[in-house]
């Protein structure tokens, strides 16, 4: 019968001659041995073969003292070396191996550019793996079912430029994004910017995700003053996108791994490529947009798309739905008060005494157009209203107020525009604490004097 022997552990006194024996006499069978020695079935065959000829236990693999022929070439390895230390400093190795392909003509492994950056900074350990804290949410099946929206802080054209916010759009079926945009801070406005793109290139979208942010949803003042909706969800309204609201960042993960991505390359991208502002970035978004859809995005499981097409006759509307509506009532003149503006509509006719105290909607454009004058009638048709401006002798203060997405750029205004400038109440307490020590010196030094006639006086009493 044949015996089993346990495997090797650490410090067993088993040896490999004692091994190879008990397989010659039939006490052992290779299986067994092969597991005990920690190799496979076939190098234990060649070690059994060799220990029966006589040759060493472990003989020398056929390709030893041969170079590799994969081997990088050396003046190739310097080469990277050179353009990751100059170039392409601090590009992360997946996009160094990327751009060393595309731009250099350097076609190499992003494992061999990570080994090769390991062994440059040794120190520089790589962001760990982290472990999900929820189960992973299936895809949408279809492009255009949901998409997934938000905005991202971030010094993106680098350290030394101020911060901006890169608003995007992404499909949760393909990962691709669909539409983003550069703003100074992460607003309303910006979204409804970058939502017409969307809808430009590929139709309206079936459902928007995002987060719970006042952009999105109304809080209780402002439901008490628009009738219970914001900018934005009247946009979506009209529109028919449905909202859906994230309860955590985790949950809308696909957004926020874009971001870890995109923070990742773009910034290392935009040195390269010459993108040093948000004008530029924009104007060769679409560019930025193909490049990561090539390479990220993924095929969705039905070809059919989601989203609703628009024609392109159908975008001015679109985009008169996207911009500022700001409700008014029209007076017995037919006029209304906007942006330090009196605008009084023209050529009324018949319908004066119908418009007299009612309300209308003053469409406002962002990127500099003419301000437009919406009517609804009884039937819910609108109505583009002529109209005339004239300035007012005194402009009203329009109400405003800072969200937890605008007060940094709102304080980052602040202190370019005020930062030099001494603060008056500390400015008055320093002259204060001033005049007070002067004051007191000149005290001292009369009574220093005084006494000094003082002594003198007793001085010369004394020799009288």
């Amino acid at each position: 019968m044949k015996n089993s022997l346990p495997e090797k552990v650490p410090g067993s006194k088993i040896s490999a001659e004692e091994i190879f024996g008990q397989v010659v006499y039939g006490l052992l069978s290779p299986p067994e041995a092969a597991k005990a020695m920690k190799l496979s079935v076939r190098q234990f065959y060649r070690r059994l073969a060799a220990w029966k000829s006589g040759e060493a236990s472990e003989p020398p693999h056929g390709n030893k003292g041969r170079p590799p022929k994969n081997r990088l070439p050396g003046d190739v390895r310097l080469k990277i070396i050179e353009l990751a230390a100059t170039k392409y400093q601090d590009f992360p190795p997946t996009l160094l191996a990327q751009y060393l392909g595309r731009h250099e003509g350097i076609k190499v492994s992003k494992e061999t550019v990570r080994k090769i950056l390991r062994e440059l900074s040794p120190q520089a350990s790589e962001q760990s793996l982290r472990s999900a804290g929820h189960f992973l949410r299936r895809r949408r099946s279809r492009f255009g079912e949901l998409v997934q929206i938000d905005g991202s802080p971030h010094r993106w054209f680098g350290s030394s430029q101020e911060e901006c916010a890169l608003i995007a759009f992404i499909d949760d079926a393909t990962g691709r994004i669909t539409a983003a945009g550069f703003f100074p801070t992460e607003t309303a406005t910006g979204y409804m910017t970058v939502l017409p793109q969307h809808i430009r290139a590929y139709g309206i979208p079936l459902a928007l995700y995002s987060d719970r942010h006042g952009i999105f949803r109304a809080v209780a003042h402002e439901r008490a003053k628009n009738d219970g909706g914001t900018q934005f969800q009247r946009v979506c309204d009209r529109l028919q996108i449905e909202q859906i609201f994230a309860q955590s960042p985790q949950a809308k993960g696909r957004i926020e791994l874009l971001f870890q991505t995109l923070q990742e390359r773009w910034p290392h991208e935009f040195r390269v490529l010459g993108i040093k502002d948000q004008g530029t970035a924009n104007q060769r978004m679409d560019e930025l947009i193909r490049d990561f859809n090539q390479r990220f995005g993924i095929d969705p499981r039905e070809s059919q798309s989601a989203n609703c097409a628009v024609d392109e006759e159908s975008m001015p509307e679109i985009e008169r739905i996207c911009a500022w509506w700001h409700e008014r009532v029209l007076s017995k003149s037919l006029s209304v008060s906007f942006g330090g503006s009196i605008l009084q509509v023209k050529n009324a006719g018949d319908r004066k005494f119908e418009l007299v105290g009612k309300k209308i909607c003053v469409v406002e454009y962002q990127d500099g157009r003419a301000p437009e004058m919406v009517y609804r009638d009884g039937q819910g048709k609108e109505h583009l209203l002529c109209f005339e401006a004239r300035k007012r002798k005194t402009l009203e203060r329009a109400e405003y107020f800072e969200s937890s997405k605008t007060v940094n750029a709102c304080l980052d205004r602040i202190l370019e525009k005020e930062g030099d400038r001494p603060n008056g109440f500390v400015t008055k307490m320093n002259r204060e604490i001033a005049e007070a020590k002067q004051r007191r010196q000149w005290r001292k030094e009369r009574d220093q004097k005084a006494r000094e006639l003082e002594e003198n006086m007793k001085q010369r009493k004394n020799r009288s």
